[in-house]
């Protein structure tokens, strides 16, 4: 008798695949009583992983101990660095699973074979896009070293995946309904690439700049996209060394659609770093700070551990997914990074043949490498996908369907092409953390970074012996002309890189006459640099404040080092306040008294301040007036989720009052001046924060109750009665321009989505003293007791030891697994 084929659920009859949907929200509704059941509580715990006893790990050399103290930490103790590294797989399968695999199918672009037709079209993009394709290309191209540690570190995932299945994984993979697939190295590498895609985005600037002066012209535009101010810091002060944008117009609004999956806004990523040397240090030795800021999601993207085999023993933060530790130290030396963000992304219009298969290049046509794939969706079906790929790289208009013959605005014979330096066949990145995890001094360190390609990062070194040091290490593109500012003409030839910044040249800096070295994604070198790096910086602020207190006192100890990081004097208030102040023409008694409070108020944004809800309204509203009439609906809500543009424009825009954009361009009865505008924003933001606060006196509208730092869980974020179970929500301290930032999500008034997940700070002359803080937690199982556990020490910027050495670690609360060949 012949076996019936499987019926997908869109073949089955509307009353069925209805009936269908209803059992699947019922298995939701079942486990929500299960959990608040005993029974279900001890079903479900069946999936936490093992901690303790002895396990065997087939493939280890020898046998492994795991200690995880008791923030759940683990402290891996291995004879060999295979061992140990294959033993840290293990340990990310164990905790963060789930995460993994969420990360690895965004990185081969098969989400949708988890979560149906709504994830085609990031599907759609970054199977376009090659990430995946350039992972594979780029494991192959590994050096042996670097191969057999990438696979030492997969065996241990699989190892985990071979002996766990079912209910035994944590309960995501039941309630989505995937069972994940052995690992391979492309899906390490694959990882590394997005976390270069979520530190990049220059390709979005350059899609806005083309918008903005085909809407405004190239004057005005340059009013909303400012350059760094010229007397903004500098990390390395003295370094060494129209028609056509119309017609793309369309592909642009699509290619925005992407930005949802990371990456496409620099803006919106940072971090601070620095470090200070003997003479600055009370202790005689470095201190060095690191915190970076990357996207808020439950569980962190960070994970703490210790790995020590052979010659490698580290501690800091890893990344589930990635082999070795990511920023921390070792024995001899400690480091930390923030993103440096140089413009390593292009756009090409590409002119084509009527085919679509021929791309023009000065002036013949050559073939386009043509790649045919398909998207597997969830109870859908598989969609056909063709991928094309110039020169210049993949046209990613294509994934947008920004060509589709059915939408008349698409240009048929143009396509905007996507270079980008993680894109390229051979990327040693990989090599080049592990050897730093084993670097003893700065030359071994620079060496290590020789091999790095992306993400552009600003590393700050220090050593035991008393060094400290900078460098930005990765591939710069030198470009033949222009600067990346807008999409090129692909077909001239007049626009392709050459090469990269050498090595050598790249920025750097070692044992500064200032003895500190602090970076916050400010400009990195002046003008007179001979190579360009990027136009697009975050704004001076954070960098300004951690220099001003750096060198408020002859010496630093590692509480003011903790101070400097939880600090939340925003340096923007101090600068726009007072221009606001002056404009504002109050009509009210309530904006009277907002007046007073703000004309009292010391610019601190910790979560009690009153005032800092109030001056966060008030700037938020002041954009729709200010740039909405020129922008029009469409452009306004994508420029307005560039906060780091804004927060540079509108301040030069209000230094005059009569500045035309202050003028509404709808009304031609009147001119409107900036006193209006101001006027108006304060009283608009003034009844949503009355609304906000449910007509609480204004004393009492802190700044925490409306902003809050949103942690979700992806995907079960999504569904409201899973919310309250997976995904954190606690209130937060800061704005954009705070040391403890407070970056408000895009496109969001007051919601925090971003920020310093992870910290540290290490104190050379004695590493017992060091302190490091993950948030929300270590463990990626919802019932267990690390799963939150840091959050409220992370709000608070406190910390957990960053415990070193089994000596240490023994000392205190722990739980020992062995891992046994």
């Amino acid at each position: 008798m012949a076996t019936p084929a499987k019926r997908s659920l869109r073949d089955r009859p509307p009353l069925q695949r209805w009936f269908i949907l209803f059992l699947r929200f019922l298995l939701i509704v079942v486990l929500l009583l299960l959990l608040a059941s005993g029974g279900g509580y001890l079903y479900l715990r069946r999936s936490l992983p093992t901690t303790a006893g002895t396990l065997t790990l087939a493939g280890l050399a020898a046998p492994v101990d795991v200690l995880r103290d008791q923030y759940g930490v683990p402290h891996i103790y291995a004879q060999s660095e295979t061992d140990a590294l294959m033993a840290l797989g293990y340990v990310h399968a164990q905790d963060r699973l789930w995460q993994m695999e969420f990360q690895r199918r965004i990185a081969r672009g098969t989400l949708s074979e988890a979560l149906g037709e709504t994830t085609v079209e990031t599907d759609r993009f970054l199977r376009t896009l090659g990430v995946y394709r350039a992972a594979e290309s780029a494991y192959v191209a590994l050096d042996p070293a670097a191969k057999t540690i990438v696979d030492a570190y997969v065996s241990g995932i699989n190892a985990f995946l071979a002996e766990h299945s079912g209910g035994e994984l944590s309960p995501e993979f039941t309630l989505v309904g995937v069972e994940p697939e052995p690992w391979v190295g492309a899906d390490v590498l694959g990882w590394a690439k997005m976390m270069s895609w979520d530190l990049g985005g220059n390709y979005s600037t350059e899609l806005l700049t083309m918008e903005l002066v085909a809407k405004l012209g190239s004057e005005k535009t340059k009013d909303l996209v400012p350059h760094y101010p010229s007397d903004g810091p500098l990390i390395v002060p003295n370094p060494s060394g129209g028609s056509q944008a119309e017609q793309l117009l369309a592909l642009s609004r699509r290619v925005e659609q992407g930005l949802g999956i990371g990456g496409g806004n620099i803006a919106g990523v940072g971090s601070n770093n620095w470090v200070i040397g003997p003479s600055k240090s009370a202790t005689g030795k470095p201190l060095l700070a690191d915190d970076p800021h990357l996207s808020f999601r439950t569980p962190s993207i960070w994970y703490m551990a210790e790995v020590e085999g052979g010659d490698l023993h580290s501690v800091g933060a890893t990344i589930p997914g990635l082999p070795g530790v990511i920023v921390g130290h070792n024995q001899r030396i400690a480091w930390g990074v923030t993103n440096t963000g140089p413009d390593v992304q292009d756009l090409y219009r590409e002119t084509l043949d009527p085919t679509g298969t021929q791309a023009m290049f000065k002036g013949s046509y050559e073939p386009l490498t043509i790649i045919s794939d398909t998207i597997r969706v969830k109870d859908k079906g598989n969609l056909p996908l063709t991928i094309r790929v110039s020169r210049h790289g993949p046209l990613i208009s294509d994934a947008l369907n920004a060509n589709n013959a059915d939408d008349p605005d698409a240009p048929q014979r143009e396509a905007l092409a996507f270079r980008w330096t993680a894109l390229d066949q051979t990327d040693n990145t990989i090599n080049a953390y592990l050897a730093i995890n084993k670097a003893q001094n700065w030359q071994e360190f620079q060496a290590g970074l020789e091999s790095y390609v992306a993400p552009v990062q600003n590393f700050v070194f220090a050593d035991v012996d008393g060094n400290i040091g900078y460098m930005a290490p990765g591939h710069i593109p030198i470009r033949a002309n222009g600067d990346g500012t807008m999409p090129a003409d692909g077909a001239s030839g007049d626009y392709e890189w050459t090469g990269f910044i050498p090595f050598e040249q790249l920025p750097q800096s070692y044992n500064p006459p200032q003895g500190y070295i602090a970076t916050a994604n400010n400009k990195v070198v002046a003008d007179s640099y001979p190579y360009f790096l990027s136009h697009e910086w975050a704004t001076p602020f954070r960098a300004q404040r951690i220099t001003k207190l750096i060198e408020a006192k002859p010496t630093l100890t590692m509480d003011d080092m903790a101070a400097i990081q939880a600090d939340v004097h925003s340096t923007y208030a101090e600068e726009l306040l007072p221009v606001l102040l002056n404009l504002v023409q109050p009509t009210s008694d309530q904006q009277r008294q907002a007046i007073a409070m703000l004309q009292n108020w010391n610019y601190s944004t910790a979560g009690d301040q009153p005032a800092a809800s109030i001056f966060e309204a008030w700037t938020y509203y002041l954009t729709v007036p200010m740039v909405g009439d020129e922008l029009g609906e469409r452009l306004l809500e994508t420029y307005g989720q560039r906060r780091q543009l804004i927060d540079l424009a509108i301040p030069a825009m209000l230094q005059d009052p009569n500045n035309s954009w202050c003028d509404d361009v709808t009304t031609t009865s009147s001119t409107e001046n900036c006193n209006a505008i101001v006027t108006q924003a304060l009283d608009v933001a003034l009844k949503d924060l009355s609304f906000r606060m449910q007509d609480k006196p204004m004393e009492q509208w802190r700044w925490g109750t409306i902003h809050l730092a949103l942690f979700p869980h992806n995907p079960l974020d999504a569904i409201g009665p899973l919310r309250g179970f997976f995904s954190k929500a606690i209130e937060s301290a800061g704005d954009g321009s705070t040391v403890n930032v407070g970056h408000v999500a895009d496109g969001e008034p007051f919601d925090q989505d971003r920020g310093p997940i992870y910290r540290h700070i290490v104190d050379l002359g004695d590493f017992a003293n060091s302190r490091m803080i993950n948030a929300p937690g270590q463990a990626g199982h919802f019932l267990s007791p690390h799963y939150d556990d840091l959050l409220e020490r992370w709000q608070k910027v406190e910390y957990i030891p960053m415990t070193y050495g089994r000596a240490a670690v023994s000392a205190g609360e722990v739980e020992m697994l062995q891992l046994q060949p």
